[in-house]
């Protein structure tokens, strides 16, 4: 996408090395190159961290989660930028102070005047259809913008159910332990040989549901906690209304399923290594019906110790101690509880080395994101062995999936490959031992969640319980048109914000 635009750049620099004639045009072109440079430097990072160029989780990371911890957690890429923004600020001041006024004055033979008129107007035509036709202007379009022009036969409000009184003799604890983008592709054997070879053993004896994609407005941490405990997916950019990284409410309208679960008597906490305060993450929890949210400064206030930490957080094999000292506590209470955690280890584009793995690497060792998720397969399944042994299990659901796919990594994955899909498994229920095939997205494991631990209920928003045979939105609309309806809906979905 980007190399067409890019070398449309160069055949107008080109000319502009040869420009002669109006000053004025001269100056318009020269503009319009260096906003093309600063795209194609500002679409290179984007994919850097994607994978697949601008999308929703670029634009919110933009608006809501830069702040100095940022910059210094990625220090090398902003420097970069500051390089590249300063070489296209020079490149700018050499060609319109110097260049162009200094060719605008000079006259050959060949340049008669109405042949300098056709000539301006080409270079100018070209530089204007590169950069209106340029993948970040269009990209960043189709996020920002509705882009889809869908049937409205079907509107947000006739998709949603509502949930609010739930009622059960036996309400089941449970733990959701997201892993960092540890999507279902890893667990596939003939791609992966042995890369995940204990959580497949323990698959085995688990709930597997296959099948929940990756829908838009979904793709990244704080989006994807909030489709699967909300049943919407994370609509921002809506005006002015939600001012994220520094909101008092996150979603205050929405009914997700923290808010039904306090209701009902349940104490929740939410355990991660990373700054709560990143993302919102504090503020969603807050909000939607968690007394306890720790991040890692809180951890390490509880504790009275400094953690070691990768850029992100406290490394996954402290996290999952001090999640499981949490279960421990929460075990004790004499009320329905539900324990929220996210390991950090496996964050694209390279994961990083945990401490207790730093001897296990995969094959060969050439892929540092593929030792991060071999590491999380020993890790996570440590804790599920752990979870499984324990009388404090009884009553108690553990549910171990991924938050998104993994964004741009060395794992070798492709980010156009339409068949990935997010991992769910979901041990000590009464499906154990099943696995379930559905045309899904994380929308739908919000109800899901509440029949697991006990609740009859159908659906939760756009979410439709997978434990029923009953279609869910996927399958009902086939899951292109269901994706673009979603994009259609993103104002109706702003009024969640207000």
């Amino acid at each position: 996408m980007l190399i067409p635009s890019v070398a449309g750049l160069v055949v107008v620099f080109v000319a502009l090395l040869f420009w002669r004639g109006s000053r004025v045009v001269g100056l318009a072109v020269c503009c319009l190159v260096f906003l093309g440079l600063y795209l194609s430097g500002f679409y290179l990072i984007a994919h850097y961290y994607t994978g697949n160029g601008i999308n929703d989780s670029v634009v919110f990371h933009i608006l809501y989660a830069i702040d100095i911890r940022t910059i210094s957690q990625h220090w090398i890429v902003f420097l970069a930028c500051i390089v590249f923004l300063t070489f296209s600020i020079c490149l700018f001041h050499y060609l319109a102070s110097v260049h162009i006024p200094s060719a605008s004055k000079k006259r050959v033979a060949l340049f008669s005047s109405g042949f300098l008129c056709f000539y301006n107007a080409v270079v100018f035509l070209v530089a204007g259809f590169v950069l209106i036709s340029h993948p970040a202007i269009q990209e960043t379009y189709h996020v920002v913008v509705t882009e889809y022009k869908v049937s409205q036969s079907r509107k947000l409000e006739d998709e949603v159910v509502f949930v609010s009184g739930l009622v059960t003799d036996k309400p089941r604890s449970f733990i959701y332990l997201y892993a960092e983008s540890l999507e279902e592709s890893f667990f596939d054997d003939d791609a992966y040989p042995e890369l995940l070879p204990e959580l497949n053993q323990l698959r085995r004896d688990a709930l597997v549901i296959k099948g929940i994609g990756q829908a838009p407005m979904t793709e990244w941490t704080i989006a994807g906690m909030t489709a699967s405990q909300c049943g919407i997916p994370l609509a921002t950019f809506s005006k002015g209304r939600n001012e994220m990284g520094k909101m008092a409410h996150f979603l205050p309208e929405a009914n997700c399923v923290g808010d039904v679960l306090s209701r009902n008597g349940y104490f929740l906490s939410y355990v991660g290594g990373a700054d709560i305060s990143f993302a919102g993450k504090n503020n969603f929890y807050s909000a939607h019906g968690f007394s306890d949210v720790k991040g890692y400064q809180e951890l390490e206030l509880l504790y009275s110790k400094i953690f070691p930490k990768s850029k992100w957080g406290i490394y996954d094999d402290d996290l999952l101690s001090l999640l499981w000292n949490e279960f421990e506590v929460l075990a004790d209470l004499d009320r329905p509880f539900g324990l929220v955690g996210l390991t950090l280890d496996t964050h694209s584009p390279y994961g990083h080395e945990t401490p207790a793995c730093r001897n296990k690497m995969y094959q060969n060792g050439g892929s540092k994101m593929l030792n991060s998720v071999h590491c999380a397969d020993h890790l996570i399944s440590e804790f599920i062995k752990k979870f499984l042994s324990s009388p404090l299990s009884k009553d108690v659901i553990l549910i171990v999936g991924s938050d998104h796919l993994m964004m741009r990594s060395d794992s070798g994955l492709l980010a156009g490959d339409r068949r990935r899909t997010n991992s769910f498994m979901v041990f000590n229920t009464l499906y154990s031992g099943q696995i379930m095939t559905r045309d899904a997205t994380m929308l739908d494991v919000a109800p899901s969640l509440l029949a697991l631990i006990g609740y009859d209920v159908k659906g939760f928003s756009l979410g439709r319980n997978l434990l029923l045979e009953d279609p869910t939105l996927t399958e009902l609309y086939g899951k292109e048109s269901f994706y673009e309806h979603l994009v259609a809906w993103r104002s109706s979905l702003w009024e969640y914000w207000d």
